[in-house]
């Protein structure tokens, strides 16, 4: 009696996974799928910001894709904005400023 490696009940679970797999390679994008972002921290209109622009486009050149230069600035108001995001889906309200002790109105 021969002993068989692969039953047809094994070939039958494992096609869909391996057709998963040969599919993940094919359908992967090129590197980078989005543009490359050069973060700079500190104010634009400085030096830093002067080379980061000049690096970026002559990295941009070099790799054929986009490079961006983004001063702190930037990115702290898109996280500002996401954090505004999350709160208005959660439909949380930020918690209101608090008076100084001693700072009502005299009277």
């Amino acid at each position: 009696m021969t002993m068989k490696l692969v039953t047809p009940s094994m070939f039958r679970r494992a096609l869909p996974g391996a057709l998963v797999f040969a599919a993940a390679g094919v359908a992967h994008a090129a590197y980078p799928e989005r543009p490359i972002t050069i973060v700079v921290p500190y104010a634009p209109g400085g030096a830093a910001d002067a080379l980061a622009r000049l690096v970026a486009q002559k990295m941009g050149a070099k790799l054929g894709t986009s490079v961006i230069a983004a001063e702190i600035d930037a990115i702290r108001l898109a996280a500002f904005a996401a954090c505004r995001w999350v709160l208005r889906k959660l439909r949380l309200r930020p918690a209101p400023a608090r008076r100084a002790p001693g700072a009502g109105s005299a009277g």
